[in-house]
C-alpha cells in the first residue's frame, strides 16, 4: 500500500521492498534510472533497522542514499495520506544523508565524550564502513567519523581497517605501485 499511495500522490518513481529484501542487485538495476535515492520506510524501530541495512546495501553498490523516516512510528502510506504530497516533499527535503543517518543511529547508545563510547560508536559503524568499495571514499567517511567523535584521522583509520579485517569484512587493498601485466 505504501508504494500505491505514493503513486496516487504523484510520486511515480517509487519502488516498494520488504525492508530486508533490498539487495545490491536491486540497487544496481535502480541506478540505471536515477542517481538520487531515498529510503522511506516505516518510522518505527523495524523501519530504522531496515533503513540502516538499506544504507549498507547502497554503500556496497558504491551509491549514496538519503533517508527520510516518517515521525511517530507511522508508515509511508499513513504519512502521505495525512500530510499530502507537499508534506512528503518537505520530509524528503529534510532527509538525512545515509552516512549521517547511520552514524546517528549507530552512535545513539554511546557517550562519545568517553574513550569507551568512541570505541563503541566506531564498532557500530564497521558494518557500514566495511561495505564502502572505494578507498578514497572510505577515507572520506572515516574523516567524517573522526570529526564527529573528536578523534585523530590516522589512528582511527588504522583501527577501522583492523576491526574490519578481524571481523572478516572486506576492505580493498590500496593499489600497488607495480604496473599491471
Amino acid at each position: 500500500m505504501d508504494a500505491i499511495s505514493l503513486h496516487i500522490h504523484g510520486f511515480k518513481n517509487t519502488v516498494a521492498t520488504l525492508g530486508t529484501a533490498l539487495t545490491k542487485d536491486h540497487v544496481n538495476v535502480l541506478k540505471r534510472y536515477t542517481r538520487t535515492f531515498f529510503l522511506f520506510y516505516d518510522g518505527d524501530n523495524a523501519g530504522i533497522k531496515a533503513a540502516m541495512r538499506g544504507v549498507e546495501t547502497f554503500f556496497e553498490a558504491g551509491m549514496s542514499v538519503r533517508v527520510a523516516l516518517p515521525p511517530d512510528g507511522i508508515d509511508p502510506d499513513d504519512f502521505v495520506r495525512e500530510h499530502g504530497s507537499d508534506g512528503l516533499r518537505a520530509l524528503l527535503e529534510k532527509s538525512s544523508d545515509g552516512f549521517d543517518f547511520y552514524l546517528d543511529q549507530a552512535g545513539r547508545n554511546f557517550d562519545i565524550s568517553t574513550p569507551q563510547g568512541k570505541t563503541g560508536c566506531v564498532d557500530a559503524m564497521i558494518p557500514l564502513l566495511a561495505r564502502v568499495p572505494e578507498q578514497f571514499v572510505l577515507k572520506d567517511y572515516i574523516r567524517l567519523l573522526a570529526d564527529r567523535i573528536g578523534s585523530e584521522l590516522d589512528p582511527l583509520e588504522a583501527s577501522v581497517k583492523k576491526k574490519c579485517k578481524s571481523e572478516g569484512r572486506f576492505i580493498s587493498a590500496p593499489p600497488s605501485d607495480s604496473p599491471p601485466p
